[in-house]
């Protein structure tokens, strides 16, 4: 996908700052002290770290791609605010940082970002235009140690990753998720969800079919009782319920902590399954007399 094109605006003093890795030179650029063979007029009072590159890259989105975690250090805490910027492919710092398997740089920015207003996992689960989070990118580079710092930060990042990945892109590196660690399918969020309550709302059955190689991950509730089944048939999502109740035995016999079942669910959400499915003609089979 191409870039957008971006004026660039970035002073020189500091690009060439945050490309060499050059703390003195940063600090002289930001004005916090003059280097001992610096003239007291070339300390800029005034510079401002919102200039970008032609490709839309921050200062930040520099110094972590390159690993640069003193200089990543003295950016964040005279701007926050860039832990959160964009782009022209709508990379983040940490995405870029873990693209380049810096973990210590990784490690800094999550922190970082549980300290801004702005919910961390919102940093953590941030996409690009190519439909990779910084999870993703640590994936496909084979750096564990960036991964395992990501997963640690925080429990629900997987499932709600591999959940999401709907995009054809995004469904290659969803598997590419799953081949990594196995027991991702079955892991829960805070809401006690797995990736594959999230993945049949998206109705995108190659999704939903390749977190049902592993079927177990069917029969896991929510912290309302909601299998994935009820998930999806609330939200009328008929070929995603007819795959589940075809590929994994029992599933009309779930029953949530209401005491619902699928068909139950479909009703009193207003939702429908298909009238022709052998399934739905056994649900109705299970409602009871007085419903």
């Amino acid at each position: 996908m191409a870039g957008r094109h971006t004026s660039h605006t970035m002073e020189h003093k500091l690009l060439k700052a945050v490309a060499t890795g050059d703390a003195d030179l940063l600090a002289q650029a930001l004005g916090i002290w003059p280097t001992a063979t610096a003239e007291q007029g070339d300390v800029d009072q005034s510079c401002c770290l919102k200039g970008v590159t032609a490709e839309g890259s921050s200062v930040l989105h520099i110094a972590a791609s390159r690993g640069h975690l003193k200089l990543v250090v003295m950016i964040c805490t005279h701007d926050i605010s860039l832990i959160k910027s964009r782009n022209n492919q709508l990379d983040t710092p940490l995405i870029c940082a873990a693209r380049a398997g810096h973990a210590d740089v990784v490690d800094y920015l999550v922190r970082a970002a549980s300290a801004m207003q702005e919910p961390e996992r919102s940093v953590l689960r941030a996409w690009n235009s190519g439909g990779a989070t910084a999870m993703h990118e640590a994936v496909r580079n084979g750096y564990a140690p960036v991964l395992q710092k990501l997963m640690s930060s925080d429990s629900g990042l997987a499932t709600a990753v591999l959940g999401g990945c709907v995009q054809p892109a995004r469904y290659e590196m969803s598997e590419s998720l799953r081949r990594w660690e196995p027991t991702l399918a079955e892991k829960v969020d805070i809401d006690g969800r797995t990736a594959l309550h999230y993945a049949v709302l998206t109705g995108e059955t190659g999704l939903v079919e390749l977190l049902l190689d592993n079927s177990s991950a069917a029969y896991i509730p929510d912290n309302d009782g909601l299998f994935p089944v009820h998930v999806a048939a609330i939200a009328g999502k008929a070929s995603v319920t007819r795959m589940l109740m075809e590929m994994c035995l029992n599933c009309d016999e779930l029953l949530d902590n209401k005491q619902r079942n699928v068909l139950h669910c479909a009703v009193e959400y207003g939702s429908s399954l298909v009238p022709a499915s052998p399934c739905a003609y056994k649900l109705v089979m299970l409602i009871p007399a007085d419903s």
